[in-house]
């Protein structure tokens, strides 16, 4: 058993054994000056989307590791990024803002970076979006709030569904009939 609790954990066999084979899975793709909370690849391409604890949404070329674009959102602090499932949007979403005491969630279209759509604010930190398998609707999960759906043409809620939890993962099935 791998227990992260244990002040000497990292020092164990186990935990460099796990070290060494990640270390032989993964690469790092960037390095920034602040810590990054969500990196999602752009379906069909050999691109990358990353934000963090900045405001900003980067687009890296996955083979160079180069950015190719910045798109600046106004949002704080970022800790939820989904790409649609065409690749040519990008939706947001962080830490409430100091002048409104209200989360945001904007979409923005990858080719301009123009903003495309802004969904009402939330209460707490938004911590998830997903887009549907058509890329018509997207989910937003906010901290111990309910989960809405919108509809990314006209930006209207069109389902909301009860959470009692944290919403840091949010998730559409194959088949649309599940989140």
């Amino acid at each position: 058993t791998l227990d992260i609790s244990d002040p000497d954990a990292g020092n164990r066999p186990e935990w460099q054994l796990l070290k060494q084979e990640l270390g032989k899975s993964f690469q790092t793709v960037l390095t920034l000056e602040h810590p990054l909370h969500e990196v999602r690849w752009i379906r069909g391409s050999n691109r990358l989307a990353v934000a963090g604890e900045n405001s900003e949404i980067y687009l890296v070329n996955g083979d160079s590791r180069k950015i190719e674009k910045t798109i600046h959102t106004g949002i704080r602090e970022l800790h939820a990024l989904a790409i649609s499932p065409d690749g040519n949007l990008a939706a947001a979403g962080g830490v409430t803002d100091a002048a409104t005491d209200l989360a945001r969630a904007i979409v923005f279209d990858l080719t301009t970076g123009a903003q495309v759509l802004e969904l009402p604010g939330r209460s707490t930190t938004i911590e998830s979006l997903e887009f549907s398998i058509d890329g018509k609707l997207l989910a937003c999960g906010a901290r111990y709030e309910a989960v809405q759906l919108y509809e990314i043409a006209g930006g209207t809620v069109v389902a909301t569904l009860p959470a009692e939890r944290r919403n840091r993962w949010l998730s559409v099935s194959p088949d649309q009939s599940s989140l």
